[in-house]
């Protein structure tokens, strides 16, 4: 039967696993999250646009403000955390980055929730200083 407007709804399709892409948890701020994907952009070895890493971007602007949070002074932002990690991972991406430093107050919970490496902003950095000063 159709829908207002005689649109008829096409099945949903579950999409397909988006192996090799990096799945961005953003938009806390939406500035941290462009600045993360020019860093990116930046720091990929690719002569053509073709050779950068593929890149899904949840962002949620609408997210509670980690620092109050963590102050407790404001509301948690788990559950948006959760709600965009979570949809990142059925999307099938090969790892979460989130490039909120704040929002790793609550990286443990997240990590623990989704079956896809979340990486941690704190680790990242520790490994290159390793790397590069050994």
């Amino acid at each position: 039967m159709p829908e207002a407007g005689g649109l008829v709804p096409r099945p949903r399709r579950r999409p397909a696993p988006l192996a090799g892409w990096l799945g961005v948890l953003g938009g806390m701020g939406p500035l941290a999250t462009a600045d993360f994907l020019a860093k990116l952009a930046l720091a990929t070895p690719a002569r053509v646009d073709q050779e950068h890493i593929p890149v899904l971007v949840y962002g949620d602007c609408a997210t509670p403000d980690r620092t109050a949070a963590a102050l407790a002074r404001g509301a948690s932002p788990l559950p948006q955390l959760l709600r965009g990690a979570g949809f990142l991972a059925r999307q099938g991406v090969a790892a979460i980055a989130m490039p909120c430093n704040s929002a790793h107050c609550w990286y443990d919970e997240l990590a623990a929730a989704v079956d896809r490496p979340v990486l941690h902003i704190v680790d990242a950095c520790v490994a290159l200083l390793r790397q590069r000063h050994p």
